[in-house]
């Protein structure tokens, strides 16, 4: 089985935004443990995006990119 891989990040997020397995979280959150919280409660689900990182204005943050296993496959 040959399979088209694409290790760029930008594709990766376009896929997932297709799938439906993408959250854009635009609210303030705390780089402080806040973040983490939400991720492992999102344990199994889809990718979030942040993007109004408290104390880090421009930066945004991905996370659970990988975390279902559909997910790492369909990438």
């Amino acid at each position: 089985m040959t399979r088209n891989v694409s290790l760029n990040l930008r594709d990766a997020v376009s896929l997932l935004e297709e799938r439906g397995e993408w959250i854009r979280i635009t609210g303030p959150i705390s780089p402080n443990l806040e973040i983490a919280v939400v991720l492992k409660a999102m344990d199994d689900g889809p990718a979030l995006l942040f993007e109004n990182v408290t104390g880090y204005p421009g930066l945004r943050f991905i996370g659970n990119l990988v975390s279902r296993r559909d997910n790492l496959s369909a990438l």
